[in-house]
């Protein structure tokens, strides 16, 4: 996200690249600390009994995140112009989807003995990556490679898998190349 969302501004909202990472790290830093405190606050409150069950967190993770999809789909789909709208839509996606953390990560730890509690969340991070980080790269490669421009290319968000990544696509539609040159 740190990677392809300040692309993102720099070639649809014209920011400088340096000013789109900074924005966007202050979003995503801000959304992360306040978003993990929130989830876990969220799931204290929805307890059904004295303490909260694996599987009431993971309903809860499941919801955040399907209201965290539309919510980033929405961020780039905003008409170009005025950024801001687009950085209130993505703080409030960002905010979803890290405010499943603490409820998934819970969930994970409830269902598994103390001995496995490391190994659990090494594979977990270790899924997150293989499925997520690692391949968004070479598959948007791909389709950059397939439509040559960026008129016809989509932007893609790491992780296409379910869970703790989510992809997001947006058609780039100014007509500009890698380099920032106009398109004929």
């Amino acid at each position: 996200m740190a990677i392809y969302a300040p692309q993102f501004l720099q070639y649809v909202y014209n920011l400088q690249q340096d000013s789109a990472a900074m924005s966007f790290s202050v979003i995503m830093s801000v959304t992360g600390l306040v978003g993990s405190a929130l989830g876990g606050f969220l799931l204290e409150r929805i307890k059904a009994g004295e303490t909260a069950t694996a599987s009431e967190a993971a309903k809860l993770g499941a919801v955040l995140m399907l209201a965290a999809l539309p919510t980033c789909e929405l961020a780039f789909f905003l008409p170009p112009g005025d950024v801001l709208p687009f950085y209130g839509v993505m703080s409030a996606a960002m905010l979803l989807l890290f405010m499943k953390e603490g409820p998934i990560n819970s969930a994970m730890m409830w269902c598994v003995s103390d001995e496995l509690k490391p190994h659990a969340m090494a594979f977990s991070m270790l899924l997150c990556h293989l499925l997520g980080d690692i391949p968004s790269p070479p598959i948007l490669g791909a389709m950059l490679d397939a439509t040559a421009d960026f008129a016809g290319c989509f932007v893609c968000m790491p992780g296409a898998l379910p869970d703790e990544h989510r992809i997001a696509c947006v058609e780039l539609e100014d007509g500009r190349s890698a380099d920032g040159d106009e398109l004929s």
